[in-house]
């Protein structure tokens, strides 16, 4: 049993290393993170039968944070936006208003807000069969899922910056083909609507009233903040279809 537990082991991180890749684990982990440590965690978190992510066949526990102290961990400890802004009713242009005003306080949305402005009527509104967004390079439009429009206006913004970020990296020709371009792709779009999201809520994230999507940011947020391999790990098992 032990020995099948090391070969799953191997095998997430082998997959987590082959399929993301350095230039996404290095920006999770920090530069002070080595390789042996990814596998410290990955060989302790598969020993331990804990409640987990399942992800091929193997379950790993979170949260484990993967450094000794969170002071650098990315996000906001309290919410940062401005007084006036609080939760309207969904639209294009509610979710809009929401990412202008964070604008300040989050410098990697300005090009992304941009890019969304200047494509302000290819954003359109849609039944989507899976996601709540997807960025359509062809037509160089976003298409927002309709349930989206049953939720606030922060739902909306997040789910622009996140499409928005795929729209920005398209302009600069980030959207490669190959499996590591599109994990990296995803990251990046995570990292930004999380950093909405938190900006939004605080670190807890949002607290009252929470709907199932929602609740999801939440997760997610908080999986990005305390457990940066659980992060990857869930990166893989959301997009291992679409990126493979």
């Amino acid at each position: 049993m032990n020995r099948m537990l090391f070969l799953l082991a191997g095998g997430v991180l082998t997959l987590v290393l082959s399929l993301v890749g350095a230039t996404l684990i290095a920006p999770l982990f920090g530069e002070d993170v080595p390789l042996s440590r990814i596998l410290e965690e990955t060989l302790s978190r598969a020993r331990v039968g804990r409640r987990g992510m399942p992800i091929g066949g193997i379950t790993i526990p979170q949260p484990i944070p993967t450094r000794s102290s969170q002071a650098n961990a990315p996000g906001f400890p309290m919410a940062v936006r401005p007084d006036h802004l609080q939760e309207a009713p969904a639209s294009v242009d509610s979710g809009m208003r929401v990412l202008s005003e964070l604008r300040v306080t989050i410098p990697q949305l300005e090009d992304v807000y941009e890019v969304l402005e200047a494509s302000r009527a290819a954003i359109t509104v849609r039944n989507l069969r899976d996601g709540l967004g997807q960025f359509l390079a062809n037509s160089r439009s976003i298409a927002i899922d309709v349930k989206v429009m049953r939720e606030s206006d922060f739902v909306v913004a997040m789910v622009l910056a996140h499409e928005g970020q795929h729209a920005l990296d398209y302009r600069k020709g980030h959207l490669g083909s190959d499996e590591r371009s599109c994990y990296n792709a995803e990251a990046r779009a995570f990292d930004l609507s999380i950093s909405v999201w938190q900006a939004l809520w605080g670190m807890e994230g949002k607290t009252t009233n929470v709907s199932k999507i929602e609740a999801d940011f939440n997760r997610m947020a908080s999986i990005r903040h305390d457990d940066q391999l659980g992060y990857v790990v869930r990166l893989i098992d959301l997009y291992g279809d679409r990126c493979s």
